[in-house]
């Protein structure tokens, strides 16, 4: 229930990572795309030299282990890496011996002071300064390595890569919002014949007292033999409640209160190649919930209201023969999902839920990507307001606020065109950024019959990417929804869907 916060919020900003991120990090070539393209089933886009993804990749190959490096432009002056400070001629240093002697007459100095008059200042005040400056470099070596460990390419480009970045945000249900957002990718084994497996976490505080904790991830063991994917998020949020139906108005009915544990999971098990079949589950606990009705707005508390525990049951089939679940190229993704709530295990309410969900990524160059989805969710029995379907959020139907709309059932698809990278940058830094385009359209709808064409709503829009990742194909995003009802932003790694 609600929406993942960091993703869902109109305006927020990576304060670290991407801001910091102005010099290019060390990215070469993997040897193991045309391998990993070969398991996607697409063309080995490795073949060719001129291969622009390629370029991209091997962006700021300006030497981060020791070669000089620009600091911020072709202007900006030359950065030795090795020491952190400005280059200049070799002899403003001093040779050793010299050093050696400087030093003894300023020991011969202080021991004749009696007989020859004052003596000059000892070395202690440039040690100070030796001191000083010695904390400087290593502040900037710091900031070069966490920079270089973000950006950069790492001696084997089959480890595993970490990030991790401050968030800020506002909102006026929430004022401003501080958390810190996480993200691990991986090969099972380091082996990336494997496919690639993501963990992201995000935790957060507000200044009107909320929290939450939310995790995903999508992990595949070696050789691709068990799949498991899901999400954990605990949270002491406001809901926007609009209330039932695909023609509520554009105004919250009223702003809930409550508190929430949400547990999905799936365990997969490969029958043959790509085809999975495993168990899910889904623990969804409501508490404390209150409903603060809008003024002028006749209260009509939906089915749960006064909060709920359920737990459901059920299988899942799954065709996935995807090579990187956070920027798939190449590929199929198709689950079929059966889950089943019960008052006999312990459920409050007894309710049924299947899900359909369709992903198709077609190569249409060695660097663009076009991407569909078709997704359906409906839901049958006794359903409390909080598992009902709902259109909205930052993967499907951007631009709506997860919630904006709810029902029993709901269908919606999107299509989106991926430039990544953008093919009409020549300097290395720049063919790290790419773009992207998509439309979405959507309804919920009571049932059984499907709705009018008028009850659709449609969203679109456009974004901006830059290759976090070169030795994983891993962008961070930017999007800018369009809707009728207004306009949202959201910024984080990896693809829509």
């Amino acid at each position: 229930m609600g929406a993942h916060r960091r993703r869902a919020l109109s305006a927020s900003f990576l304060c670290a990572a991407l801001s910091l991120g102005a010099s290019p990090g060390h990215a070469h070539d993997d040897p193991q795309q045309a391998s990993d393209r070969e398991v996607e089933g697409g063309p080995d886009e490795r073949a060719s030299p001129a291969d622009p993804v390629d370029e991209a990749r091997s962006a700021a190959s300006d030497g981060l282990s020791g070669d000089p490096v620009s600091a911020s432009g072709p202007g900006a002056p030359r950065v030795d890496t090795r020491t952190s400070t400005l280059a200049g001629p070799a002899e403003t240093s001093a040779p050793s011996g010299d050093v050696l002697e400087s030093e003894s007459h300023g020991e011969d100095g202080e021991a004749g002071a009696g007989a020859s008059g004052p003596a000059e200042p000892s070395g202690h005040g440039a040690k100070e300064e030796d001191g000083e400056a010695s904390e400087e470099e290593a502040s900037s070596n710091f900031l070069f390595r966490y920079l270089e460990g973000i950006f950069g390419m790492p001696e084997n480009p089959n480890e595993p890569r970490f990030i991790a970045y401050p968030v800020v945000a506002f909102a006026p249900e929430t004022s401003w919002e501080f958390g810190v957002s996480a993200l691990a990718v991986y090969y099972a084994n380091n082996n990336p014949e494997n496919r690639l497996s993501e963990i992201n976490a995000y935790a957060f505080f507000t200044l009107e007292g909320q929290l939450g904790l939310q995790l995903e991830h999508a992990n595949y063991t070696d050789r691709d033999e068990w799949f498991i994917l899901g999400e954990g998020r605990f949270q002491s949020f406001p809901l926007q409640y609009y209330g039932i139906g695909p023609d509520t108005p554009s105004e919250p009915r009223a702003t809930v209160d409550e508190l929430s544990l949400l547990i999905r999971e799936r365990v997969l098990r490969k029958i043959t190649e790509s085809l999975y079949l495993g168990l899910e589950l889904s623990f969804d606990l409501i508490g404390d919930v209150r409903f603060n009705w809008g003024e002028g707005v006749v209260p009509a508390p939906p089915n749960g209201a006064e909060g709920s525990l359920n737990m459901s049951l059920g299988l899942g089939v799954v065709y996935d023969n995807r090579h990187n679940v956070l920027n798939v190229r190449d590929g199929l993704f198709a689950e079929l999902a059966f889950l089943h709530s019960n008052q006999a295990w312990g459920s409050d309410f007894d309710f049924t839920v299947l899900e359909s969900d369709t992903r198709y990524f077609i190569p249409i160059n060695e660097r663009d990507t076009l991407a569909a989805q078709l997704f359906g969710r409906f839901t049958f029995g006794d359903v409390p307001f909080n598992e009902l379907s709902t259109l909205g959020g930052e993967s499907l139907m951007r631009g709506y606020y997860l919630g904006r709309f709810r029902d029993r059932h709901f269908v919606g698809a999107q299509l989106e065109y991926r430039f990544l990278p953008l093919p009409f940058f020549t300097d290395p830094f720049w063919r790290r950024f790419g773009a992207s385009l998509f439309v979405a359209t959507g309804v919920v709808f009571p049932g059984p019959d499907l709705p009018p064409v008028s009850d659709f709503v449609v969203a679109g829009g456009g974004g901006l990417r830059f290759l976090l990742f070169p030795d994983k194909d891993v962008y961070t995003r930017g999007d800018f929804a369009v809707t009728e009802e207004g306009t949202a932003f959201y910024l984080l790694i990896g693809e829509a869907f």
